[in-house]
């Protein structure tokens, strides 16, 4: 064929379509004048309860309104989407048409309607719109569909009906295929891979098998949460289908769970109403798809996908669901305690807010420890249980034993062996409850001996009394100061001043004395602490202040009482007891306590010189001496009239060495000075002053051992001290160290 006869045909061709296209279509009568759109239905139209989708084959899915929730009713009954149904009801009463002119049925399709909607209203009225074909038209963006409603003529509409039209029953049904209220259910059984049943008795949950026991309002909650509304992700089969396809079948299931509600009495009005009626649920979970499983409910063929975590959510382990507290009490509620352990008891009551022990002693009570006691015991939670295990709870290592306030019935706590890694205990609360596995972290601060609940204050002098002696025996060594007017003096071993600060200081910390524990209460300390080698015992002289008012008679004036404190160190714990008090008590202190009673009673201030006295400084070191000597306000180096000094330095220096002070004395007496190598010291420094006086110390190249110090003497004291090793490096100078700087 030539190419101008092929153009030539090609034209004829499209002017004959162009032709037929103008002749059927409504291009031609969209003109400036065309109708009005009108409302397809009638505005007045009422309330719809009921709709009717019918397709060109004629099947149907039918919708009715249930209150103001719709429901599939075909071609199956369940529950709608009503935001979907609802949608569409609005759409299309609010669709607006224009009469189309000319349309034959062969265009239109309207002859034989791809869908057919039936409206029903609540007066019982029909309104039917016949769907046809889909046209589109020229300078209108949105696809035009044909539709008719009888007794009118053809109309064309801005509405794309497939949308909602062309959809299965499936897109309508609502997702939620369980959707029970968690307060209903009374009952709950679970048959899987973990099984148990639930039943709410009294307002409490408690598990009846496969053991009896407490379950947990927090893990019924939670499984109640997921059980008692489900969403399906798809809705797989909506009416009778092959169950064994999807492991749901009788006795194929992986997983069962039942939930009772309480439903209305069974009994007709006129009678004497019978109790509730129990309305079984049941769920079957089945074969896996990957990350979905199969599920459906056994009073609906339907069968849909829900997420595959679901099959662990509704059979969580027993241990989840079983109440883990071993005892439920309210700690404010406790009036009485009876401990018994390490062969001991104890009895501690509360009267008035306040705790006290009753046995075996009338004393205080520790407070706080019998609130970490309770708080404890509150808290105390199960990590597992085992109903035959008796480990150790034949005889118990610990029982303690609660009395509430207005209930007769007590509280009993069994503590019995531990696990063999020894990191869990078993307990028992009572002697017919399941043995509880607790940590044993949790439960040994609670086996405490019974002594550990008295009150931990040792020794507690009243405000009225005045301390005005201290006596310390170290080892054999006493060790006395006494306080009058002018304030403290040492007494013993020498007559010398006396430190105030140490001494207010250590008579602040031991008159309210409160061991961390008390480990020990009875008629007698135990004789390993008696006759303990290290061991310091402390004697407390006190006066009682006399009445402020009335003439002074003898029983007015001041009284004197004694109280004394022995404290040992013994494996490496020290140890306090109030000498003489009943019970007694043992309590264990901090490990700086022994250090503390061993502080420094006499005065630490070897001298005391102003520098203004001072005329001439000497350092001896070996066979060198240093000296320099003050003329008028400057110093001067005696030996080189030429060397100039700092007199700001040499100042400074005086300060310093003015007042020197020592850490500790190691001796009251000055003897023996081999033995601290100060018969040939490492150096001395004199203070010669003006009224031709020299005063002198000396300082050893050594001091005690593990300590950074030097063992140091002044001539005309008693005793030899020690120093720290930074103080005897300043008190040494060379004769650099005070040349004044260029």
């Amino acid at each position: 064929m030539k190419p101008k006869t092929a153009i030539a045909l090609t034209l004829i061709l499209v002017l004959c379509l162009g032709y037929i296209l103008v002749r059927h279509s409504t291009l031609l009568n969209v003109a400036d004048d065309a109708p009005a759109d009108e409302r397809l239905l009638s505005p007045g139209t009422s309330k719809i309860v009921a709709v009717r989708i019918t397709d060109a084959a004629g099947a149907s899915i039918d919708f009715s309104r249930r209150g103001n929730e719709w429901h599939v009713e075909r071609p199956y009954q369940a529950k709608a989407q009503s935001w979907r149904v609802n949608r569409m009801i609005d759409e299309i009463q609010s669709l607006k048409a224009t009469t189309a002119a000319g349309i034959d049925n062969d265009l239109s399709g309207l002859d034989k309607p791809l869908w057919i909607l039936t409206f029903t209203d609540e007066a019982g009225k029909n309104h039917v719109i016949e769907v046809g074909r889909q046209t589109p038209i020229m300078g209108v963006s949105q696809t035009r569909t044909y539709v008719h409603v009888p007794g009118h003529d053809p109309a064309w509409v801005a509405y794309d009906f497939a949308r909602d039209l062309d959809q299965p029953a499936s897109v309508y049904r609502d997702k939620v295929f369980v959707d029970l209220p968690t307060t209903a259910v009374t009952r709950v059984s679970v048959r899987g891979k973990n099984s148990f049943e639930l039943s709410r008795r009294g307002g409490r949950w408690q598990i009846v098998a496969p053991v009896v026991a407490e379950a947990s309002d927090e893990g019924v909650d939670d499984l109640l949460r997921r059980a008692c509304r489900i969403e399906a992700d798809d809705v797989v089969a909506s009416g009778e289908s092959d169950l064994a396809l999807y492991g749901l079948a009788a006795g194929q299931e992986s997983l069962l769970v039942t939930l009772w509600q309480k439903g209305a009495a069974t009994q007709p009005a006129s009678t004497r109403a019978s109790a509730p009626a129990q309305t079984p649920l049941t769920i079957a979970l089945g074969a896996k798809s990957t990350d979905q499983i199969y599920a459906r409910r056994t009073d609906s063929p339907s069968v849909f996908l829900v997420p595959a975590s679901l099959m662990d959510a509704l059979q969580p382990p027993l241990m989840a669901l079983r109440q883990r507290q071993v005892l439920d009490f309210d700690a404010d509620a406790v009036n009485e305690i009876v401990i018994e352990a390490q062969g001991k008891s104890a009895t501690l009551v509360s009267t008035t807010g306040r705790w006290a022990m009753t046995a075996p002693y009338a004393t205080a009570a520790n407070e706080a420890q019998i609130a970490s006691l309770l708080a404890g015991l509150a808290g105390l939670r199960a990590e597992d249980f085992s109903d035959s295990l008796t480990a150790g709870l034949t005889t118990p290592r610990a029982v303690i034993s609660l009395a509430l306030k207005g209930s007769k019935h007590r509280l009993t706590l069994r503590i019995g062996g531990k696990s063999p890694s020894g990191e869990m205990t078993y307990v028992q609360a009572g002697e017919t409850a399941p043995v509880a596995v607790v940590p044993t972290r949790t439960i040994d601060p609670l086996a405490l001996e019974p002594a550990a609940y008295r009150d931990n204050v040792l020794l507690n002098i009243p405000a009225s009394e005045q301390i005005v002696q201290i006596d310390v025996n170290r080892s054999g060594s006493v060790f006395s100061v006494r306080k009058d007017d002018a304030g403290w003096k040492m007494l013993a071993p020498i007559s010398a001043a006396a430190d105030d600060g140490n001494i207010d200081k250590l008579a602040r910390r031991v008159r309210k004395l409160a061991a961390s524990k008390i480990i020990f209460l009875g008629n007698e300390p135990p004789e390993k602490f008696i006759k303990a080698p290290e061991s310091i015992t402390l004697t407390l002289t006190t006066r009682e202040a006399p009445a402020a008012t009335g003439p002074a008679t003898a029983a007015s004036q001041p009284k004197n009482r004694t109280y004394a404190l022995q404290v040992v160190r013994q494996e490496g714990k020290i140890y306090a007891i109030h000498t003489g008090a009943t019970p007694a008590a043992v309590g264990e202190m901090p490990a700086t306590f022994f250090d503390e009673l061993s502080t420094e009673l006499r005065s630490r201030s070897v001298w005391n010189i102003q520098s203004q006295t001072v005329g001439e400084i000497r350092f001896i070191a070996g066979d060198e001496t240093l000296a320099v000597r003050k003329d008028g306000q400057a110093w001067t180096y005696p030996k080189d009239p030429y060397v100039k000094l700092d007199t700001g330095e040499i100042s400074a220096f005086l300060a310093q060495a003015g007042k020197l002070q020592a850490d500790a004395f190691v001796d009251y007496k000055t003897r023996d000075l081999p033995k601290y190598r100060l018969d040939n010291p490492w150096f001395c420094v004199e203070l010669v002053q003006t009224d031709g006086k020299i005063r002198r110390v000396m300082v050893s190249h050594i001091g005690q051992n593990n300590r950074d110090n030097r063992y140091a003497v002044v001539e005309g004291l008693d005793g030899i001290f020690t120093i720290s090793s930074k103080t005897a490096a300043s008190l040494i100078k060379k004769l650099g160290d005070l040349k004044a700087k260029p």
